[in-house]
This record gives C-alpha cells, structure tokens and sequence, in this order.
C-alpha cells in the first residue's frame, strides 16, 4: 500500500495509500469535529462489509494467504477505516480485536471487530468483514451536542443531526471525486516539489501498522 519517489536532492520517500481524509465528505466531517459545533466526540463506528471469497484461479487470491496478505479483511480493507479514525478522532490509546470465521472456512479470517479508546476519551468501534451477503461502508460519530452519519462512505451524503433542533436531520450532499486516488498523488508530488512531509506520511503509515498489529495480537 505504498508508493515511492525518489529524485535528484530528494530524499527517497514512501507514500502510505490511505486517501480517504482526502474525501470531501471526510474533509466536512473533520471541520466540524474541530469547530466543535456538536460538542465532544464521544464514539467512532463504521461497519464495512464486502463479500468477498476468491478462489485459487482468481487474481485476488493471495488476500487469502496470510504470508502474503498478513490477515483477512481487517488488513486489507479494515485498515483504510482506522486511517479514517485516527485523522478524525486523533490519536489511539488502546486497540483490541476480535478475529473469527462466521461464514468462510479459510487461513485468514473473513470476520474482524476493532474496539478502541482514543487519548480524547472517546471510544471507537469497527467491524469489517467478508462474510455478510449484501456490502455496507457506514460510518457513524456521536458527540455530546449532536451526530453525524455517513450511509456510504464512498457515496455522496452526510446526515447531521443537533440536539439543539431534536427530530431534525440536515443533509449535505458531496460530489464524488473521479479519481480518489488523485488528490493524495497530487498532494504528494507538492511534498516532493516543497520539500515537506505529505498529508498522509511515513508516520501515519506506521500507525496504523501498530495498530492492526494490536488488533491481530501480533508481538
């Protein structure tokens, strides 16, 4: 999941390919975490479901091999949401995991939950798996003053709901980005050419490298 550059009076550099702080929606979401507008974060949710299964003759199989995948669907999409969590909710203080095989008899599990408690106080759980039939990307965020629910991550609406109008959900509507690799590579090549750290750099990489670490019971 990493890209690299490496140029005259640069420095080689690796990219980790976490690009979902780089969606609009994630950027909205982040805004008004900051703003405070709904009080203190208090829970991270997201359930991310997809069926997946591939068989030896299929490109994709090598997710099933733990030498070379490192685990079932926690690593290969799980991670993507806990990159989410920790640009949003910030830093992790404790991460604890649940690896099972609901459905699929394999080496890699198809079921994986996350639970974690973030240095804020705030608490946080994530559920990723191949297992179910029908696919889900929600991510949900309850605060002191309010929530904010994502039906699909991937998609095009935020629900925002404020205790101060109870009963009342406003909706914002975001377009999707055509390439959502794009504005990471873009932001990237700007690092390279100002000689800064990107967005998502080596460090948040590594994080969320120790954090599924945790999550598998890896030493």
């Amino acid at each position: 999941h990493t890209i690299s550059y490496s140029g005259t009076g640069v420095q080689t550099c690796a990219l980790p390919i976490y690009y979902r702080r780089f969606y609009p929606i994630v950027k909205r979401i982040k805004a008004i975490l900051q703003s405070g507008q709904l009080g203190h974060t208090v829970y991270i949710h997201s359930d991310n479901f997809e069926p997946i299964n591939p068989m030896p003759n299929q490109p994709r199989y090598w997710l099933m091999q733990p030498e070379k995948s490192g685990g079932g669907p926690m690593m290969d999409m799980g991670c993507h949401r806990i990159e989410a969590f920790t640009y949003l909710l910030g830093p992790v203080r404790r991460v604890s995991g649940s690896l099972s095989n609901a459905r699929y008899k394999r080496q890699v599990e198809d079921t994986a939950i996350a639970a974690f408690e973030f240095e804020s106080g705030a608490a946080g759980m994530l559920a990723s798996s191949h297992a179910p039939g029908i696919p889900a990307d929600t991510l949900d965020i309850s605060c002191t003053g309010g929530s904010l629910h994502v039906p699909v991550l991937n998609g095009t609406e935020l629900h925002i709901r404020d205790s101060k109008a109870p009963g009342q959900v406003s909706i914002e509507r975001f377009e999707t980005l055509p390439n959502v690799h794009l504005p990471l590579v873009e932001d990237f090549m700007q690092a390279v050419s100002e000689q800064r750290q990107p967005a998502v750099d080596g460090a948040a990489g590594l994080e969320v490298t120790r954090l599924l670490d945790m999550i598998y019971g890896k030493p």
